[in-house]
């Protein structure tokens, strides 16, 4: 009876097959995680552009330079006093915003403007701007960061990225959310003294408790598969020592001759023993005693 291809094939080879599939289907869940440095390298377009570089005088004739500001979130706003728009969103946003964040160290927002100091000084204390501002004479910071209309907003983080950029009226949300869950992950993190940006149960080598768990029990399973299948296997070595069935010859396999003149091979009848000549038809074969002489037939008597 023909057997199926599974069947046929050696257990232990299917035991390292099942376990080859096993290990897959692990890498393949570990790969989220473990290649996840891998993935957001190869994806560098999602991440934020360093912020363009500038130093521009303040009101006082003072110098500031982006990079002064380094470690602390950064909110730009270009601006005009001939724009009704940046005033409004000045008094309702940024207004309101400063007086929150303006004693947070890790926060701070600059306005620049081409206006003349003067201007901007008088404007700054008839409405209540006491963040500080920055005269931009050439142009220079607008045109390093594009930009073609205002209000414009450009929100950096403390590491010289741009996190957010456009117009400043439809920003102001993102902003302000932005800056509310960034400062409570520092908070958090500074009360629990740990990175807030590292996930939780994850190690150095970017395995977490659950998945070394999965490994050590998939290697587990493995090792008891193996053994298992070397105790249900027959000892080979017992099963050829055992004598054959026919009382000690020897059955000629295929392609090997049989025993001369026929013998006791399995193979075909045995040879009659007058020599070879068996009986006519009618006439029978004459009895022998077991001292070899004969008897004669049984007519003769």
């Amino acid at each position: 009876m023909p057997t199926s291809r599974a069947r046929g094939r050696p257990r232990s080879l299917r035991i390292t097959h099942a376990a080859s599939l096993m290990l897959a289907l692990f890498a393949l869940w570990l790969s989220p995680t473990t290649l996840s440095t891998a993935a957001a390298q190869d994806s560098a377009d999602d991440q934020p552009a360093p912020a363009p570089e500038f130093a521009l005088p303040d009101l006082d004739g003072n110098r500031h330079a982006l990079e002064d500001y380094r470690g602390k979130i950064v909110l730009l706003d270009f601006w005009s006093r001939s724009c009704r728009s940046c005033l409004r969103l000045m008094d309702q946003s940024y207004k309101p915003l400063h007086e929150e964040y303006g004693d947070d160290e890790r926060f701070a927002l600059i306005g620049i403007s081409t206006d003349n100091p003067a201007d901007q000084r008088t404007l700054a204390q008839q409405h209540g701007y006491e963040w500080l501002k920055l005269h931009d004479e050439r142009g220079e910071a607008f045109r390093q960061y594009g930009v073609r209309f205002i209000p414009y907003a450009v929100l950096i983080d403390e590491h010289g990225n741009k996190v957010l950029s456009g117009a400043g009226t439809q920003l102001d949300d993102a902003i302000r959310e932005y800056l509310q869950t960034r400062l409570a992950e520092d908070d958090l993190a500074a009360t629990a003294n740990v990175t807030p940006d590292a996930p939780a149960g994850a190690s150095e080598g970017g395995f977490n408790s659950l998945q070394v768990i999965v490994l050590i029990a998939v290697i587990i399973f493995v090792i008891f598969l193996t053994v298992r299948d070397k105790k249900k296997q027959p000892d080979t070595a017992a099963v050829q020592r055992r004598p054959p069935f026919n009382g000690g010859a020897h059955a000629p396999g295929l392609g090997e001759p049989s025993a001369p003149g026929g013998g006791d091979s399995g193979v075909g009848p045995a040879a009659p023993p007058n020599g070879g000549a068996s009986p006519a038809q009618g006439e029978q074969q004459p009895r022998t005693n077991f001292m070899g002489g004969d008897l004669g037939n049984s007519d003769n008597k």
